[in-house]
């Protein structure tokens, strides 16, 4: 119990650190403190719903009293009449179709109870999508991945006329990627009804009620989805949280839903949701908040490998034989040099970095790290092929940034192999990239999401991955071909004097720390005998938002929650002076912790450790030891009192940090001789 108070309080004050005196409940904490909530209901709990999720550890659980249990019964079944009302004179008297199973299929789900609950009052049957259905027209009601499975599966069919069909969630890996608006079009295109009688429904879990997204004049013109609006019963208000976890009544940011029927929490739940709200209550959702901890270039195993479900044939590894023409690398030098001005791929790269600074940067390093002539390509391709490279590659990129296999491709088309990438065909920069190589025979495409080990692979020699050291363990374990794996790596910056702030961002940030290069931590060598300039470096760090910012309303917004999640666990954070700035940690080096230990998992973050002056000889052993460092950016190098040369990790110079040079390796391996 003395755990679970300490969570508590620091969850209180992480609380008033991020959202001052305002009284709500973060989502979150249906997660992380789902023991201490269930602790906070006096008497028994009558039942407890779980969120979606791969594993029950993941999940949030969503506790009830009897009583609020059974407000939750009343006021959810009510509301859902009242949007039947909507497109039925008699809803009682129109047939329901589930394809959302009954509670003993799915007995941890909230919207499963939902639905049975609706059963009792009205005429329900659950529905495969291919039994007969009534001649009368119908509501039927399922999730975003069964009406994509339901698509995918052929099934084709014409509701009767003044049917209408709700849809709530996303596929959740249950099925293919839609957007909503593509959703929309298959349940119009293999359902048969108009776009106006499709209704969206937003649940959760943790409240008691829903909120509906329809159109009240379905016989009218179809309505765009930037034309429809979520709105809650009356008697639930809604809010939004700001850039700076500010309530606005009105505006864009953070969702927040006080849901007066939710009786055994009465607090305001701050989703993980954005939106925009309008005066009157109605919103429209934004997407999610980007929660996610920071991967680098880590890939979750599973969304690579799995376990191998056929035989495999063996076949006859080729080897490449010839060496490449300098014609052949002319052509590359030329194309790669046209990419530096190139305007389509500098808006793509702008687009996934959010923001114009850290394009420009991007384009910087890509242009330090070219060679810089045709025999320089030469040069780095015999590096890049080692003593045995085999002739065709299927190369798997990091899902961070998909900028990241530039690099193989362009050094794997010098050498003339043949190429697969496992990408999206309709990623625009695989595209663009197609269409400028095509000439030196381009590469092909194996279409993520699948997955080695289960399904058919391309005709490859080998495969060039990069993920984290777990991933490339699973995919060696399952690949029919030998894999060149390059696992986690991280890189970090160490300052003595003060050096330009201009320099640290872009170490840190040019690549908002999507990629495995970038600085995650700064060293800041302390001499008690000189002035200290790290309080004065700290404020000059919080006020150079400008190299970096300004950042997508969901960039921003997830620092927030970062923050928050945070101060749950006890970090001590400088406060973000305004949007835009980057999350800033203080600790002083501790031998007895390892880099993990000391670096912050999310983008946009750094982590300022101070060293004292007893503690450098300490640090200088301290660093070689730590596994998966491979760069150190280094501040002031000509002063350094350190020495780290000859050590197995890369230095650079300030500022350098994302920008390798292309000598044909990566991680100190030549890139296409698999081990």
């Amino acid at each position: 119990m003395e755990t679970l108070k300490n969570e508590w309080t620091l969850a209180e004050e992480a609380l008033r650190a991020t959202y001052g005196s305002a009284a709500l409940l973060p989502i979150e904490f249906f997660k992380i403190h789902a023991k201490a909530l269930r602790d906070r209901i006096s008497g028994p709990i009558a039942r407890t719903f779980l969120s979606s999720g791969t594993t029950r550890a993941d999940r949030s659980q969503s506790h009830f009293s009897a009583r609020g249990l059974d407000c939750y019964r009343r006021n959810s079944v009510a509301a859902f009449q009242q949007i039947l009302r909507h497109f039925f004179a008699d809803p009682s008297q129109v047939s329901g179709l589930s394809l959302i199973p009954d509670v003993d299929a799915w007995p941890d789900s909230s919207l499963a109870q939902m639905v049975h609950w609706i059963g009792e009052g009205f005429r329900l049957q659950y529905w495969d999508g291919v039994s007969p259905i009534p001649e009368t027209p119908v509501w039927v009601f399922g999730t975003a991945f069964h009406f994509v499975n339901l698509a995918d599966d052929g099934i084709r069919l014409q509701l009767p006329a003044g049917s209408v069909v709700i849809e709530t969630g996303g596929t959740k890996g249950r099925s293919r990627s839609v957007t909503r608006d593509e959703l929309y079009a298959l349940i119009s295109v293999h359902l048969g009804v108009p776009r106006n009688r499709i209704i969206s429904e937003y649940g959760m879990c943790e409240l008691a009620t829903q909120a509906y997204d329809f159109v009240e004049q379905p016989e009218g013109p179809e309505l765009s989805l930037e034309q429809r609006w979520f709105r809650f019963p009356p008697e639930i208000s809604v809010s939004v949280y700001d850039r700076l976890s500010r309530p606005q009544t009105i505006g864009e940011g953070t969702l927040t839903i006080h849901d007066s029927w939710r009786l055994d929490y009465p607090w305001p739940i701050r989703t993980e949701d954005m939106a925009r709200v309008r005066e009157d209550g109605s919103f429209q959702l934004l997407g999610r908040v980007p929660m996610s901890p920071l991967k680098g270039c880590s890939m979750l195993a599973e969304q690579i490998a799995g376990e191998r479900n056929v035989a495999t044939p063996a076949t006859s590894l080729r080897v490449l034989e010839e060496n490449p023409s300098f014609e052949r690398a002319a052509r590359v030098h030329e194309i790669a040099q046209a990419l530096l001005q190139d305007q389509e791929l500098w808006n793509l790269w702008r687009e996934e970095l959010h923001q114009t600074h850290a394009a420009e940067w991007l384009r910087e390093d890509l242009a330090r790290s070219l060679p810089t002539s045709p025999a320089a390509w030469l040069e780095t391709a015999a590096v890049a092929r080692g003593s045995r490279c085999p002739a065709r590659w299927l190369i798997i990129p990091p899902e961070s940034h998909n900028f990241a296999w530039l690099y193989p491709v362009l050094m794997g088309t010098v050498l003339g192999l043949g190429l697969h990438l496992r990408a999206r065909p309709a990623d625009a920069l695989v595209r663009l990239m197609q269409k400028r190589l095509a000439a030196l025979g381009g590469f092909m495409i194996w279409e993520a999401p699948q997955r080695i080990g289960v399904d058919p692979m391309p005709p490859v020699d080998a495969v060039l991955l990069f993920g984290s050291d777990e991933t490339v363990a699973a995919v060696q374990k399952v690949s029919p071909v030998p894999v060149q794996g390059f696992g986690s790596s991280l890189a970090v910056s160490l300052m003595y004097q003060k050096g330009e702030v201009s320099d640290l961002w872009k170490d840190a940030f040019s690549l908002l720390q999507k990629g495995c290069m970038s600085s995650r931590v700064l060293f800041l060598l302390q001499d008690e005998t000189s002035t200290p300039f790290h309080e004065e470096f700290l404020r000059s760090l919080q006020d150079a938002t400008q190299p970096v910012g300004p950042l997508p309303l969901g960039m921003d917004l997830a620092l927030e929650h970062a923050a928050f999640g945070l101060r749950c666990q006890g970090q001590t954070l400088r406060p973000r002076p305004c949007a835009g700035a980057p999350l800033l940690r203080i600790q002083t080096f501790d031998p007895q912790k390892n880099l993990g230990d000391t670096l912050l998992d999310r983008a946009l973050s750094l982590s300022l450790v101070l060293v004292p002056k007893n503690l450098w000889d300490i640090l200088a052993q301290w660093l070689p030891a730590q596994k998966n460092l491979h760069k150190i950016a280094v501040h002031g190098q000509d002063t350094l009192p350190l020495t780290l040369d000859g050590r197995r990790f890369e230095l650079v110079t300030a500022g350098q940090a994302n920008a390798p040079i292309w000598n044909g390796r990566h991680q100190n391996r030549p890139l296409f001789s698999p081990g």
